[in-house]
């Protein structure tokens, strides 16, 4: 009997020594390092694959030196590290433990070295490389594009706009092939929930393959994938998402189901963004052409200042209908990510082409009112 005592005794402290090894196991601990070191007020901010939001978890209490160590679920994931607005993102890839510095003292973006979390140091890289080809090939060309705007000058626009869309395409090349390297890494998939998923959709679905060969039940896998299969009902084809907002003319509800039994173009813009001026002002003729057919314009503002946005509606003499967002509803049910972007809706409510040119919808509204 006290054998058999001692080795159910036994067996319990074997259970409970592995069952304390296994909770402990289940946290990674991270070491927070600022520079210079001072009492920064930081927030630790944990992202939620329902919502595909981040949301706040808890402030981190630095010391005088202005360090700080904390725990985290070792379980693969994505944070952010706030101070302020601006948001510093890691990556827990399974890790025991995490160390990062962040210098606030530094230009360079994202300002931090890591070690302990090999995903981190890939989206880091991709940040870095993004800001660099942005730097060498997008921000040189926003002066020239502002210049040739004010001009007038459709000669002087058009070589811009061609010298812009040849830049963007190496632009998204490059960074394609660099992801293209990182298999089914959790820094791929912080990426890609980033992307334009209505311009780059074919590319994300290439990406999206090493998760489904190598992770098939992984969270994230499957997240992804929801994701495409969500992108895919705002294709061509499909149903355009019902949505409603007040008119910036006399702030009156305005539903897109308002627009049925004629052609509305959903156009998502701002006063900010130079390529959506060149193109408003580029479909301002074709509104006047076709407005008493059937054709309508939508434009939707993702300006944050009220003020702006009007003065741009003016400038630019705009003439159909406005909204601007105040949230980011629509904003999500559109996929919208980058600026312009824009739907053609047919008399029924079906998506019928998506981002296209001055050119293209005047080629369209031709055959349909011809």
């Amino acid at each position: 009997m006290k054998t058999q005592r001692t080795a159910i005794l036994t067996g319990l402290i074997i259970a409970f020594i592995f069952s304390f090894n296994a909770t402990v196991a289940q946290k990674t601990t991270v070491k927070l390092e600022t520079k210079p070191g001072k009492q920064y007020p930081l927030e630790l901010w944990e992202y939620h694959l329902n919502s595909d939001t981040y949301k706040f978890k808890e402030n981190l209490a630095l010391n005088k030196q202005g360090s700080v160590e904390f725990e985290i679920p070792n379980s693969p994931n994505l944070y952010k590290i706030k101070l302020g607005n601006k948001g510093i993102e890691f990556i827990n890839d399974n890790s025991n433990s995490i160390e990062i510095e962040i210098d606030f003292k530094t230009n360079v973006f994202p300002p931090i070295t890591v070690k302990g979390s090999k995903a981190t140091n890939q989206y880091k890289d991709y940040l870095l490389n993004v800001a660099d080809l942005q730097n060498k090939y997008l921000y040189p060309l926003e002066s020239k594009m502002k210049a040739a705007l004010e001009s007038g000058d459709q000669q002087r626009i058009n070589a811009v706009e061609q010298e812009h869309q040849e830049n963007l395409k190496i632009f998204a090349t490059t960074l394609y092939e660099q992801m293209s390297t990182m298999g089914s890494s959790l820094a791929l998939f912080a990426i890609i929930r980033t992307l334009d998923f209505n311009k780059y959709l074919p590319y994300i679905e290439e990406l999206e393959k090493p998760f489904i060969t190598e992770r098939p039940s992984f969270p994230f896998t499957i997240k992804l994938h929801n994701m495409i299969e969500e992108a895919k009902k705002i294709q061509v084809g499909g149903v355009a998402p019902v949505f409603t907002l007040n008119r910036y003319d006399n702030n009156q509800s305005q539903s897109l189901s308002d627009f049925r039994g004629g052609i509305v173009l959903i156009d998502f813009w701002a006063s900010w963004c130079l390529p959506c001026i060149k193109e408003n002002i580029e479909f301002r003729d074709i509104y006047a052409t076709f407005k008493n057919k059937g054709f309508n314009i939508w434009g939707i503002s993702m300006d944050k200042k009220e003020n702006l946005w009007e003065k741009a509606i003016k400038k630019y003499d705009l003439p159909w209908v406005h909204s601007r967002l105040e949230d980011d509803t629509v904003e999500n049910m559109y996929k919208v990510v980058a600026l312009p972007t824009n739907f053609l809706i047919d008399e029924k409510g079906k998506i019928i082409a998506r981002n296209i040119t001055a050119i293209e919808l005047a080629e369209i509204l031709n055959k349909r009112y011809k």
